[in-house]
């Protein structure tokens, strides 16, 4: 599931560094928002959408492998324990060792943390995203930087933020941003 997401992202960042390829100038003032480019904006909401769509499907999908999985290795050691008297269980008995919890699934992909579903949380994750990339942008546009170029700066950034900024060290080694 990991490595989905990652391409998911390494997909959007891609495509994030083609469309700030597209921009020709950003205001000298102030840090670069899509909100300034109409066209811009209306691409990236669309590739945030699609990203969050993404990523919701394979953070579900995962889930429900995982259950899977955890059923039927349950269901395994079920058997191990009772061998051959599997069969002689009641239907009590063996629903409460062979059930699938079906509902405990739909319970946990539909529960809120602090308020916010599955959803919420993957559109806030991507509302960061959003965040990170404008001002990812901005500096590679600002230095002119080709899409590929952009990409991989973007990927680094995303992969470790705290690359971006420059850290000094004080009189007692501790670093500070400069």
């Amino acid at each position: 599931m990991q490595r989905q997401v990652e391409r998911i992202f390494i997909a959007a960042v891609k495509e994030v560094a083609r469309i700030g390829t597209k921009i020709d100038e950003i205001s000298p003032d102030r840090l670069f928002s899509f909100k300034d480019c109409p066209i811009t904006h209306k691409e990236i909401e669309s590739l945030l959408n699609r990203l969050k769509r993404g990523l919701t499907t394979v953070i579900v999908n995962g889930v429900r492998s995982a259950w899977t999985l955890s059923n039927n290795k349950n269901d395994e050691l079920a058997r191990q324990v009772f061998g051959d008297n599997v069969g002689k269980l009641s239907q009590e008995q063996y629903r409460r060792y062979f059930s699938t919890n079906g509902k405990a699934l739909e319970a946990f992909l539909i529960r809120k943390e602090n308020g916010l579903n599955l959803s919420d949380r993957v559109w806030r994750y991507t509302n960061a995203f959003k965040n990170e990339i404008e001002l990812g942008l901005d500096v590679g546009i600002r230095n002119g930087l080709s899409a590929p170029e952009m990409a991989k700066e973007l990927k680094q950034w995303l992969r470790y933020p705290d690359m971006r900024f420059r850290r000094l060290r004080d009189e007692q080694g501790d670093l500070h941003l400069s």
